[in-house]
């Protein structure tokens, strides 16, 4: 056993003495890191702008949302919609059964119908009566009692006539359609049931997300430098610049004329993907005192709808520049 430890301890050291060269392991690693070149960029020093880029964590709204409910009491008889189905303004969505609000109109019309003969043969009558008279005839009663009549048809016309717009107004009702454009949610209500306009739920509810709208937090040490870049009127001031206007602080960038809409970006919340670039349409009218906060909102045309409602994204933008100096 002592001699088979021998030849192998003489082994052992053999082989690390000839992977080594010769020369020790640190010694070894110097000499070669020694013998490649190390690359050397230069330029020439310049005087430039440095962007400055805002970050907020937001969450997606749609720009608009209905909840849609019927009008009328009655029997839902169709639903014509796909859920998630995009939908036009005006388009049908559902129809309520109709047929108690057509006999109404018939019957409203027809009633027109007959208070305006009505109507025709008292007038008429007061035109012969008024002859008559004229002629002394018969008496001045008779002809205000003909006018009285007349009047009273006339009356009896417009009740008619807007009970008619009533009915003709609940038999548009019936037909449930779309009030915006945007994509239909998940069915609420199905074909055969009862609706009242008192329904809470409603049938569908659509919401618009093209365009989208993103509301967004920024700390309110950002607010000199986003006033200094925003159009007045979105400042709930005018227009047009008045010489009363107060000039911005002069800590605050100044960075160029106000711009009307400052460019918004929307990356994923990892800050690896850009979702969309949009606009800055409102500044919050208040700081939040819990978190030192100013809430902001920016529109988004979302043709590929790579924005979804209560999705959390980053919201960037800039336009942000201060002077540095490059030596």
């Amino acid at each position: 056993l002592l001699w088979v430890w021998l030849l192998a301890a003489g082994w052992t050291v053999a082989a690390c003495h000839s992977e080594g060269g010769g020369k020790p392991g640190k010694e070894g690693a110097a000499d070669s890191a020694a013998a490649r070149p190390v690359p050397v960029v230069t330029t020439v020093a310049r005087r430039q702008d440095l962007p400055i880029y805002l970050d907020g964590l937001g969450t997606v709204n749609a720009y608009k949302i209905v909840t849609v409910r019927t009008q009328v009491d009655g029997r839902l008889d169709k639903v014509l919609f796909r859920e998630g189905q995009r939908v036009t303004r005006g388009e049908l969505l559902a129809q309520v059964d109709a047929r108690p609000f057509l006999a109404s109109l018939h019957q409203a019309d027809s009633a027109l119908m007959r208070d305006t003969a009505l109507l025709d043969n008292a007038r008429k009558n007061l035109e012969r009566y008024s002859a008559l008279r004229a002629q002394n005839l018969i008496s001045q009663q008779q002809v205000d009692d003909q006018q009285t009549q007349v009047s009273q048809y006339e009356g009896a016309v417009g009740v008619d006539r807007a009970a008619s717009e009533a009915a003709k107004l609940n038999v548009d009702y019936s037909r449930i359609v779309a009030p915006i454009d945007g994509v239909t949610g998940v069915r609420l209500v199905d074909e055969g049931n009862l609706v009242h306009p008192g329904d809470t739920s409603g049938i569908v509810v659509i919401t618009q997300i093209d365009p989208i709208a993103v509301i967004f937090t920024l700390p309110e040490d950002d607010l000199p430098r986003l006033v200094s870049r925003m159009d007045p009127a979105q400042l709930g001031g005018s227009a047009s610049a008045s010489p009363g206007r107060p000039s911005p602080s002069p800590g605050a960038p100044s960075g160029g004329p106000p711009a009307k809409g400052l460019t918004v970006e929307a990356w994923s919340r990892d800050g690896q993907t850009q979702l969309g670039v949009g606009e800055l349409t409102v500044l919050d009218n208040q700081i939040n005192q819990g978190t030192a906060t100013l809430r902001l909102k920016a529109v988004f045309a979302n043709p590929r709808h790579q924005l979804w409602p209560n999705q959390f994204v980053k919201a960037r933008f800039g336009n942000f520049r201060i002077w540095a100096r490059f030596t």
